[in-house]
């Protein structure tokens, strides 16, 4: 679970770089980031206890207090550094007898989506691209990212039917011409050097 670059930084100016790493550090620590999100423990927050049930189904781990929610100045909400793994984001406690909106959609997707997700063995793993891969790969992902979108819009929307041999071949083709052998060579060189 990668950190969004550029949410702390320690600059040449700082007066004591190590000191600053280190509260960068301790942002990153549990407590710290759900006092961060959801402001006072005791106040606004608690820990679970050994019957709380998280929207994962194991052991709650914090529960806000819905009736104290963080008051302006006390909590970063979503603005500030913070480490929230799915363990801890979906160890927040569902109250008994009221389930919360986020143990539904939990449970549904778990029900009606995982079972159709893809193995991990079929997930293309992070790839380290040479600038001139880079430069390439960029390039086409560029033009990509226009026109993607816009035909599957377009076959949602039923402007196209994927199932029509011409519609198909009309967006496979537009796709080669945009560079998809090129950005297929880059990759699988980027894979090659680095897991075979």
């Amino acid at each position: 679970e990668p950190l969004d670059p550029g949410r702390y930084m320690v600059t040449s100016a700082c007066k004591n770089p190590e000191i600053a790493l280190m509260w960068g550090d301790g942002l990153m620590e549990c407590e710290a980031g759900l006092r961060a999100y959801n402001g006072t423990l005791g106040v606004n927050w608690k820990w679970g206890d050994a019957k709380s049930v998280g929207i994962n189904g194991r052991r709650g781990i914090w529960a806000p207090d819905v009736a104290k929610p963080a008051t302006v100045g006390t909590a970063w909400y979503q603005m500030g550094m913070m480490y929230r793994s799915d363990d801890l984001r979906l160890g927040e406690v569902v109250p008994a007898g009221a389930p919360i909106f986020e143990k539904v959609l939990q449970d549904e997707t778990a029900a009606k989506l995982y079972p159709y997700r893809v193995s991990q063995e079929k997930v293309l793993p992070p790839l380290y691209l040479t600038d001139k891969q880079l430069g390439v790969a960029s390039e086409v992902a560029t033009l990509y990212s226009g026109y993607i979108p816009q035909y599957i819009a377009k076959f949602c929307l039923g402007q196209l039917d994927p199932d029509s041999d011409s519609d198909w071949k009309s967006y496979t083709d537009t796709i080669k011409r945009m560079g998809r052998d090129r950005y297929v060579k880059v990759q699988q060189a980027a894979y090659d050097a680095q897991y075979t």
